[in-house]
């Protein structure tokens, strides 16, 4: 159950601050929010919060990539604020901000 809280309620924030970035920051572009990135960015978040120092396996084409939990969870929180603030491509970067920032407040509180 608490799978399903952190998803749905992280991608509910990150379209809500995705909505809130179109409006308040000029340059950003306005698109609708489709997917799931920032459920699965709450629950990358939340899994890098409970288990800081596991390591998790890449594949990109046909070279491993390990990296530790929270070195992930970091770097897509860089990725997501540059995005965020400077738009490049057509990606919901603010939504996958704030899909972040409720997965963080959600293990916090203990959901």
């Amino acid at each position: 159950m608490a799978f399903l809280t952190v998803y749905f309620a992280s991608g509910f924030f990150g379209a809500a601050f995705n909505s809130l970035a179109i409006w308040a920051l000029p340059n950003h572009f306005d698109a609708y929010v489709v997917g799931a990135s920032a459920g699965v960015m709450g629950l990358l978040a939340v899994y890098a919060m409970l288990f800081p120092m596991r390591e998790l396996t890449y594949f990109v084409y046909f070279f491993p990539i390990t990296i530790r939990a929270q070195y992930l969870f970091w770097l897509a929180l860089l990725f997501s604020i540059y995005g965020t603030i400077r738009p490049y491509g057509h990606v919901a970067d603010a939504a996958h901000l704030g899909g972040l920032l409720m997965g963080v407040g959600l293990c916090a509180l203990g959901t």
